[in-house]
């Protein structure tokens, strides 16, 4: 049985992989787990999960990846290790560090009639595309963030995601799709 687990920061990441990802590796897996939320959670949570994946190893085929953003650590190196330190079960092999933050892909997956349709700027590379950027974008007249995420989701394009986000055409590559 092949089992996967997903960590990711919070809410809004959550809703990414699950729309996004989940449906596109679905069939890859025996089972995919509800996502976890790391930053709800203690380190110390997080490690005794971590610790109870690797013992499945030897009776299951269960993996795991771990998604972050990379704020304000200066490469992907820096932030892997800076992420170690904090969760010491983590192997920096299943880390996927998100460039700058999930926002930049959820604006990856908008060609330029999905931007003009929800009145925001076309970007052709967003990986530089922070959450306060990604929130200075967003239309006056949508009443919240998680409308707009949502009305993004209904517009994404895969291909010109992986086109327009080097650290989401990485996941892309790391999961087969």
């Amino acid at each position: 049985m092949k089992c996967l687990y997903v960590f990711v920061e919070g809410n809004n990441d959550e809703l990414f992989f699950d729309t996004v990802v989940r449906p596109l590796i679905r069939s890859r897996f025996d089972y995919i787990y509800p996502v976890i939320p790391y930053r709800q959670r203690t380190a110390g949570d997080i490690d005794s999960f971590l610790r109870s994946i690797q013992s499945m190893r030897n009776t299951l085929d269960a993996d795991y990846l771990f998604l972050c953003d990379i704020n304000d650590a200066p490469c992907v190196t820096a932030k892997k290790k800076q992420v170690t330190q904090t969760y010491k079960m983590l192997e920096s092999e299943k880390i996927i560090v998100v460039i700058h933050e999930v926002e930049s892909w959820y604006l990856a997956g908008l060609d330029e009639n999905g931007c003009k349709k929800l009145g925001v700027r076309h970007f052709d590379d967003t990986s530089a595309v922070t959450k306060e950027q990604f929130n200075q974008l967003m239309p006056q007249q949508i009443p919240a963030k998680a409308v707009f995420l949502q009305q993004i989701l209904e517009l994404f394009s895969l291909e010109v995601a992986k086109q327009k986000n080097a650290s989401f055409c990485y996941l892309c590559q790391r999961l087969g799709i």
